[in-house]
């Protein structure tokens, strides 16, 4: 009796899970993790103010792609205003669906004075730290980007590290990337700086002031060394290529497609009208010199001021780099969705993998615990969309939205009187978990019996 007690006690264990079932409908995953690296990498910056170009990206031929920006507050919290939420959502879906990252800018020129504030007090940075987490969650990106752009001086140094370096202990672990944008004819960067990003982006444009070439051969390579000097691996450095014209005595810029329509330049030009630019020849020869010494690729600013014909300098990239591989993402994560009486059971497996723990967002908001694939509480109701991400063993974290929606439950529902009762499927939970002892499922077993809910054969 008491083995076929046993028995009955996890075969009704899995029954309840059963008939409490929930249909829950899956949302296609946005956010898988970053591929795989390519040969090289290809970043394009592409700033809010280019809507009505975002159209013509051409997410074929970059491995990255930037949106440019969000500025800090003096508090932590982030000012989005400029950021068209339409676009960024046009951006992250084509991008995803051609295997490009996806990262936010934040700062940049004239968007940084908040920076300093920020990181020297730790409960500000830590605010700020959490915030960039939670907009990267809510929104499916891949990655920030930290575009710091005021005074450098050691003391600038010294807490852009602690940044990144808190950043990446959040970060990280969600299997999100953290890169940053420097200046390029000064270092800013410590040799520590390398354990914390995964690639710095070598802004080597407007770098004299006088009346010559701002983004040389010669100036640019020069960036890339000082970089590689201070500790930072030449795998994790990114040239930057302007995609514009400057005339360095005033600061004035013109975007490329303005300078090919006015100057028809040959491919060997780099002046139009004042303007020094970086024509297809002077870009091929920067492409060639980061792929044949192993540099980790090319950051352009930006892609809309580029052209699409036969004067594009992103197609004069691509011709130099090698055939860049087909990015490989993670097979396609599984979710199973049920509810229980107690919660919600997440089953989600990725490779034959089952989650060994997972967090819940509710709103963009991380619910701030971190729960077991067994249970978890009841945190939304019918009709309700949450993310959730889950973390494994071997791989970094999964996420995808699921939405809550009533659904029919496979068998009738039984009669008041013929219902198990609340406190047995509770004992039943803790059972499974190795909460309780056997002798108490057999009495609620021997319950059930002597009600007739359950009949043993």
């Amino acid at each position: 009796m008491k083995k076929n007690l046993k028995k009955w006690s996890l075969l009704l264990f899995g029954v309840l899970i059963f008939t409490t079932l929930t249909s829950f409908q899956v949302l296609p995953n946005e956010n898988q993790p970053a591929y795989g690296e390519s040969t090289k990498r290809i970043v394009g910056n592409f700033p809010d103010w280019e809507s009505e170009k975002i159209d013509s990206i051409n997410f074929s031929q970059i491995t990255d792609i930037m949106y440019f920006h969000i500025v800090p507050n003096l508090d932590g919290s982030l000012d989005t205003s400029d950021i068209d939420f339409n676009d960024l959502r046009t951006i992250r879906n084509t991008a995803h669906a051609e295997g490009v990252n996806v990262l936010i800018a934040v700062g940049g020129w004239g968007s940084s004075d908040a920076f300093p504030e920020i990181v020297k007090d730790p409960a500000l940075r830590a605010n700020f730290v959490n915030n960039i987490k939670n907009f990267i969650t809510k929104n499916n990106l891949d990655g920030v980007d930290i575009d710091w752009e005021t005074s450098i001086n050691q003391e600038k140094i010294n807490t852009q590290d602690i940044l990144l370096t808190d950043l990446s202990n959040v970060l990280h672990p969600l299997g999100k990337l953290v890169t940053v944008s420097v200046i390029g004819n000064v270092v800013e960067l410590k040799s520590s700086a390398a354990n914390s990003i995964d690639w710095v982006n070598v802004m080597a444009f407007n770098m004299n002031h006088d009346n010559t070439h701002h983004s040389s051969f010669d100036d640019s390579i020069a960036t890339l060394h000082g970089y590689e000097n201070v500790g930072i691996p030449k795998e994790k450095l990114n040239l930057g290529i302007p995609f514009y014209g400057r005339i360095n005595n005033g600061g004035d810029e013109m975007p490329y497609e303005e300078i090919v329509s006015e100057c028809a330049p040959s491919p060997s030009d780099e002046y139009c009208n004042g303007y020094f630019f970086n024509g297809i020849n002077l870009v091929q020869q920067k492409s060639r010199h980061v792929l044949h010494n192993d540099y980790g690729g090319i950051m352009i600013w930006n892609l809309a001021q580029d052209t699409h014909d036969q004067t594009s300098l992103l197609n004069a990239i691509n011709e130099v780099f090698p055939n860049q591989p087909e990015p490989q993402r993670e097979n396609p994560v599984i979710v199973e969705v049920k509810q229980t009486s107690n919660g919600i059971l997440i089953i989600w497996t990725q490779e034959k993998q089952v989650a060994a723990s997972y967090d819940i967002f509710i709103d963009g908001v991380d619910s701030n615990e971190q729960y077991r694939t067994e249970s978890s509480p009841q945190l939304v109701d019918y009709g309700k969309c949450f993310m959730v991400q889950a973390r494994y063993s071997t791989v970094d974290l999964m996420s995808t939205e699921v939405c809550l929606e009533s659904g029919p439950t496979i068998n009738p529902e039984p009669s008041e009187d013929k219902k198990i009762p609340d406190w047995v499927k509770n004992l039943m939970g803790w059972y499974a978990d190795g909460l309780t002892e056997e002798h108490e499922i057999i009495s609620a077993i021997k319950f059930l019996i002597e009600k007739g809910i359950i009949k043993l054969d």
